[in-house]
């Protein structure tokens, strides 16, 4: 249990981090 709320926070870990990176991707292409 404890290894698959890890997995599951590491996931949105993750996700939060990719579009983060999006963001100032796109940011950084509009200025």
């Amino acid at each position: 249990m404890q290894s698959r709320f890890t997995k599951i926070l590491l996931r949105n870990e993750l996700s939060l981090f990719r579009r983060a990176t999006v963001t100032f991707i796109s940011v950084t292409i509009e200025f």
